[in-house]
């Protein structure tokens, strides 16, 4: 069985180095590579990863703060890349969590592969999250409370989001997202004049929306910031978007709809 990795990286030559060290080295396959801790939440939702290399010196989203978010959300099994040997590495060896200095030396990289690889089948991993849990806690107790106060619900919503398109991963700015219809097993994303067809349910899709997003109807949720007028119709109520699609309003949803609609316009 396959051990999925996500590298997470913003040197180039850093996130190379890793990706040349695990070729061959099964049953390691690597699922993802990013530079940014952001882009890296979205696709260990994605993926689902049971190893995530993750740089800590990176711009806006640090790895720690990356972690926090991967930590709330149930990700277990990640290690830390660091150049340097500070306090935080301490904090790492006291709570047992893997962790490697750059240069990456391969007598460490195999040490590490080979301690995850015995985690894994051992299936250890849910104690590991714990120890990585208490070790953030050791670095950055005030990230880690703000940090996971913006994971808790919809409402925060999130800015990219990885969604599969084929045999490609793309990376969506959720503002560029107009609306969302649903099938029996698939959605399909309207972005600009391209829709994408993604395999997941409206509920688990919608629940990393902002409140920007809207559900209308049972199988349709549209973005009120790519509405730009409301049909009402003698026997259904429908929302216009940008691109001319219209969107029904069925009646469970028809209130929310209007309170939406109402406060928007207060403002």
């Amino acid at each position: 069985m396959a051990i999925k990795v996500l590298i997470v990286d913003d040197e180039p030559l850093a996130r190379e180095a890793i990706e040349l060290r695990l070729k061959d080295r099964a049953p390691f396959e690597v699922c993802a590579v990013t530079d940014n801790g952001e882009d890296a939440i979205a696709l260990a939702r994605l993926h689902k990863p049971d190893v995530i290399f993750l740089d800590i010196e990176m711009p806006e989203m640090t790895g720690l703060e990356a972690a926090t978010v991967l930590c709330a959300e149930g990700a277990q099994n990640i290690v830390f890349i660091t150049a340097y040997d500070e306090f935080a590495v301490e904090a790492f060896r006291v709570n047992a969590v893997d962790y490697l200095l750059k240069p990456i030396k391969d007598e460490q990289f195999t040490a590490t592969l080979v301690r995850l690889a015995n985690r894994i089948n051992a299936k250890q991993s849910v104690n590991q999250n714990k120890r990585l849990i208490a070790a953030l806690e050791d670095l950055a107790p005030a990230d880690l409370a703000r940090i996971s106060a913006t994971t808790q619900g919809a409402a925060a919503g999130y800015r990219r989001i990885a969604v599969k398109d084929g045999l490609s991963t793309k990376l969506l700015d959720v503002a560029n997202i107009e609306s969302v219809v649903s099938g029996k097993d698939y959605i399909c994303i309207k972005v600009g004049d391209d829709v994408l067809v993604h395999r997941c349910t409206m509920k688990k899709f919608t629940e990393m929306l902002p409140e920007s997003f809207i559900r209308c109807h049972r199988s349709h949720t549209v973005n009120m910031e790519h509405v730009t007028a409301m049909d009402f119709g003698e026997s259904q109520m429908e929302l216009i978007c940008k691109s001319g699609d219209r969107h029904p309003v069925s009646r469970r949803y028809r209130s929310r709809v209007k309170n939406q609609i109402s406060s928007e316009m207060m403002l």
